[in-house]
């Protein structure tokens, strides 16, 4: 191999240059087949060697290839010598070359015969971990598979024991309620078999009774509503015009029950009274309420109304053959007929009722529905809770709220003229609304003229009370601008008296219960025609050592009266329904007088 292009034919011919005919002469004795060209830059170790050649103590010259040394030697080497010398060094660089590149190829083998085994090692590692996860997955996939079975399997198990215990449930209602229909049908109707054994009408009605109740508790609501049905169509449901030829359902669970009316026409239950009976989750639509129906302290929480009536009818009208369509109208005389007392409501659906005549008291109405009903003469009283109800398109007239929270209602129009009071309520937006005439006859002016010793709104407690007429043409003088009418309380002889009135809070227990309200308690004391000793004229509660007022010493000429204003306020208990007010006249109190006594609840300003 060398870098000189002309030398590639050096063995085939010869060339005319002595330089490289010599040359020629000297590689003859090596047997060479062929000389390969290679670019400088690609031969980088024979030409480095070539041009930076070693020291003579190098191991690399230690044998003599003919080609000589670098060493200076002191004679001058005949040309003959030097030719030779020259050959054997091109030939010692042929050889390391040829042993390079000999040593190159099973390096390169090797090398790559390395890289090879580590790629077909990662490649085979890649391959295992991909088998790997392949069979991890398809052993996931068959576990869950297998799991989805066995899953599918139990559900499916599950479900036919459900079905089966269903079924087997069903079978024992259907046999208790078959069994109750077959012993009250025999009871009703097959008297000769069963002429000895109650010795009573009352005693009869009594069993019924109990195998009701006992059978109530053991069946679902479906066969609880056609029990229910069952009771209606015998005319043993209770009844408060004919107690004693009805049960009575007190303690009854009717909780679930469904009734509703056929399409051959509506049910009618007549003066129907259910007292402590579970009737949450009922519905009763499109039924007929006559004649009056109470509902006392039961849990009919969710009760669903929608569509009913509760309407009085004439008496000439019989129920069987009376068309709901005909509206008979509802007058004052009916107001009250149908009660709900102390019951739970809230959440109840009265969507498109008519009602006529009903009073809800002290019921929990919370979350009620009155969309679209029709209320005549109906009141909404002690503590009956509102809270959230819906009013909208409802057709109100001659309808009372007393005593009640309507916080948070929607669609009540407060202005609707056909509300005929609103009184000691929640307001929707959460303000009160008050009315304060608790007092009555504080001024003394019911009985002015025509006093009979009765004073109205009061009971005598001692002595004779006295009502005095104020004389128009004195001078009074006050320290307020408030009129004092034209008769006020006195006295006129010189033993004295007490007066007593009774104030019931029933109808601000909702107020009361909030523990936030104060009372004011106020008088106007006078003087006329002599002097009024103090603590002559009192007004004053027994019971609130507080609630205490006294009058001041007047001294007034006969041509005057002179007033002197006094209030004391305080908080009342929330349990506080009675309220006692006294008026009290001493020994020789001819001069003292009292007016506008009044009496005022209100909410505490916080």
């Amino acid at each position: 191999m060398t870098d000189r292009c002309v030398l590639c034919n050096l063995m085939q011919k010869n060339v005319k240059n002595s330089r490289v005919d010599r040359t020629a002469t000297l590689m003859e004795e090596y047997n060479i087949e062929q000389v390969i060209h290679i670019k400088g830059r690609e031969n980088c170790l024979p030409d480095y060697l070539f041009k930076n050649p070693r020291q003579i103590d190098d191991e690399l010259f230690d044998v003599d290839y003919g080609i000589g040394t670098e060493a200076v030697l002191p004679f001058t080497v005949p040309t003959a010598v030097q030719h030779t010398n020259t050959i054997q060094h091109s030939d010692h660089y042929q050889k390391w070359t040829k042993l390079i590149l000999s040593a190159s190829v099973p390096l390169m083998i090797g090398i790559f015969t390395v890289v090879t085994y580590i790629q077909q090692k990662e490649i085979s590692e890649r391959h295992r971990q991909e088998d790997a996860i392949l069979a991890n997955l398809t052993r996931a996939q068959d576990l869950k598979i297998a799991n989805d079975t066995r899953l599918q399997e139990q559900i499916l198990a599950y479900e036919q024991r459900l079905e089966d215990q269903r079924q087997a449930i069903d079978l024992h209602y259907q046999n208790i309620y078959g069994n109750y229909i077959e012993d009250i049908s025999n009871v009703l109707y097959k008297q000769p078999m069963n002429q000895t054994i109650f010795a009573s009408e009352e005693n009869k009605m009594s069993y019924i009774r109990r195998k009701t109740l006992l059978t109530l508790r053991e069946i679902d609501s479906e066969r609880k509503s056609h029990l229910f049905i069952f009771l209606h169509e015998n005319n043993l449901l209770p009844n408060k015009n004919s107690p004693n030829t009805t049960i009575s359902l007190t303690d009854a669970d009717l909780h679930g029950i469904t009734i509703k009316s056929p399409i051959t026409g509506p049910y009618h239950f007549d003066g129907l009274v259910l007292k402590s009976v579970n009737l949450v989750n009922a519905s009763f639509m499109n039924c007929r309420f006559v004649n009056g129906v109470i509902f006392t302290e039961s849990a009919m929480s969710h009760i669903n109304f929608q569509g009913s009536i509760f309407r009085s009818i004439p008496e000439d009208v019989s129920i069987p053959g009376w068309d709901s369509n005909v509206d008979f109208g509802c007058i004052a005389d009916d107001e009250r007929t149908f009660i709900f007392d102390r019951v739970s409501l809230d959440y109840a659906n009265f969507r498109n009722n008519e009602l006529c005549g009903v009073m809800f008291q002290n019921v929990n109405l919370s979350y009620s529905n009155f969309t679209g009903a029709h209320l005549s003469w109906v009141e909404f009283t002690s503590k009956t809770e509102l809270v959230h109800s819906d009013w909208f398109d409802a057709d109100l007239e001659a309808v009372a709220y007393i005593n009640s929270n309507l916080t948070g209602s929607t669609s009540l129009n407060l202005m609707d003229s056909g509300i005929q009071e609103l009184s000691n309520v929640v307001l929707p937006n959460g303000t009160w609304q008050f009315i304060n005439e608790i007092l009555i006859n504080g001024n003394a002016e019911s009985d002015c003229w025509s006093f009979d010793g009765t004073v109205t709104g009061w009971k005598k407690y001692t002595g004779k009370p006295v009502i005095r007429p104020l004389d128009e043409t004195a001078t009074q003088y006050t320290n307020a601008s408030v009129s004092m009418g034209e008769c006020a309380f006195g006295q006129t002889r010189d033993d004295g008296y007490k007066l007593e009135q009774r104030i019931n809070l029933t109808d601000y227990s909702l107020l009361i219960n909030t523990g936030e309200v104060k009372y004011t308690l106020s008088a106007y004391f006078g003087g006329t025609g002599g002097v009024c000793q103090e603590e002559q004229a009192l007004v004053f509660n027994p019971i609130f050592e507080s609630a205490f007022l006294k009058n001041p010493y007047i001294n007034a000429s006969a041509d005057e009266i002179r007033w002197e204003y006094a209030e004391v306020t305080g908080v009342l208990d929330v349990e506080q329904r009675d309220f006692r007010i006294h008026i009290f006249f001493g020994y020789k109190a001819r001069a003292c007088l009292i007016d506008n006594a009044d009496f005022r609840l209100e909410p505490k300003v916080k």
